[in-house]
Parts: structure tokens; sequence; C-alpha cells
């Protein structure tokens, strides 16, 4: 019988599944930051994202009409990219716009402040943990509390 993964243990980079996910990301955005250099300065902000599979790839924009006119680059993006390491075999490069809900940001809910007597509980339970980034955590959370802000010097 295999034991549960501690939390400590799924959230540690040296899991293969985290280390591939972070590693496919960074990849990723180091393609998007290449084709965004390579752009005139009013197209850059329009570039979204570029995503690759084994033989083709998807550019990312923000509106049809930017999407249109991404087209019309799409043979010197696709040079561009086949330079890049493991990026040599793509044959078809695609734009795409992103749907509207992922444009969108949500407005950003109301900032809540813990009350004093939550402050008091955290700040305790953060001097007796004995690992120091979990205690550092604790002791900011504990300074988001309505006392600690009304004490702050504006």
């Amino acid at each position: 019988m295999s034991r549960t993964p501690t939390p400590r243990q799924i959230l540690n980079l040296k899991c293969d599944v985290i280390r591939n996910i972070v590693s496919a990301t960074q990849r990723l955005q180091v393609l998007t930051e290449t084709l965004r250099v390579s752009l005139p300065d009013e197209e850059r902000p329009h570039l979204r994202a570029v995503t690759v599979t084994d033989q083709g790839g998807t550019i990312w924009v923000d509106s049809p009409a930017w999407a249109t006119r991404f087209r019309y680059g799409v043979p010197v993006f696709l040079n561009l990219l086949r330079k890049l390491p493991g990026t040599e075999k793509i044959t078809v490069l695609h734009v795409k716009t992103l749907p509207r809900e992922v444009l969108e940001v949500p407005e950003s809910l109301p900032l809540r402040r813990l009350s004093s007597e939550a402050e008091q509980t955290i700040s305790t339970c953060a001097a007796h943990i004995e690992d120091p980034m979990l205690r550092a955590a604790l002791q900011r959370l504990a300074a988001n509390t309505e006392h600690a802000q009304k004490t702050l010097p504006k």
C-alpha cells in the first residue's frame, strides 16, 4: 500500500510532473518572446502566446483584425521559429484569436482584512513553526489585519 504524498512532496519542483509543466511553460514563453521581439512596436501587445506541437504551431492574438494582419507574417514567423531548438520540424503555423473570456480580466474582489484576534492567533502559530518560509508567510499574513493597517504610516 503506497503512502499518500505530503503537500510538500506534491509541490516540490523535483516532482517530475511539475518540472515538466514548468519547463514546457518556460519554453513557450521563450517562443512567444522571440516572436514578440521580432514584431513592430504597435503589434507586440496583440501577440498573446505561441504554442507548438510536433509539426505545427499556433500564434494566439487578441482580436480577429490582428489575426488577419498576423497571417500575412506567417512565412516570416515560421522561418524564425524553425531556427529555434526543438521547433525545427514545424511545417504549419496557424493564427487564432483567443476567446473573449480569456481576454477579459474579472473585477477584483474588495480586499478583506483579518481581525485582530486572527492576527494574534496567526502570530502565535508562526512563532512555533520551524520551517522559515512557512513562518515568514504566516507573519506576512498576520500583518494583513485591520489593526496592522490602521497603524501603518500613510
